[in-house]
């Protein structure tokens, strides 16, 4: 089997990237933003890329919780990964995107910076 860091690098030049999967790379590389928002899944699409990232790099699967360390959102869907990692694996997306809302309710609330508007949000500063 390749070494992690090359097994990452292949992920990394793929097309199967996006912002919750870079941070969740990031910090699992040793490489955590320094300051700022931490992107965190928002739906079933950006849960499968990080999903996929972790089966690529399984290594990281047990650390999942090291996410919650960067904002309230990673740390309630941390608590609830293998929760969601079944649900997403029945291919269900209707169900994932309620659950995952269901999860980020809370932090997502309590984020001063995150104005929603329907279904719809934006997030100001950093």
């Amino acid at each position: 089997m390749d070494s992690i860091e090359i097994r990452a690098l292949r992920w990394a030049v793929s097309e199967d990237v996006g912002s919750s999967s870079k941070a969740l790379a990031a910090v699992m590389s040793g490489n955590p933003p320094k300051k700022g928002h931490v992107s965190y899944p928002l739906d079933g699409g950006d849960l499968g890329r990080c999903l996929r990232l972790l089966e690529m790099v399984p290594e990281w699967r047990a650390r999942i919780k090291e996410m919650g360390a960067y904002n309230a959102a990673w740390a309630a869907l941390a608590a609830h990964w293998d929760e969601l990692t079944d649900l997403h694996a029945k291919a269900d997306y209707a169900t994932v995107y309620k659950r995952m809302k269901e999860i980020l309710a809370a932090p997502e609330a309590a984020d001063t910076k995150l104005v929603k508007v329907g279904t719809a949000s934006i997030r100001f500063g950093a």
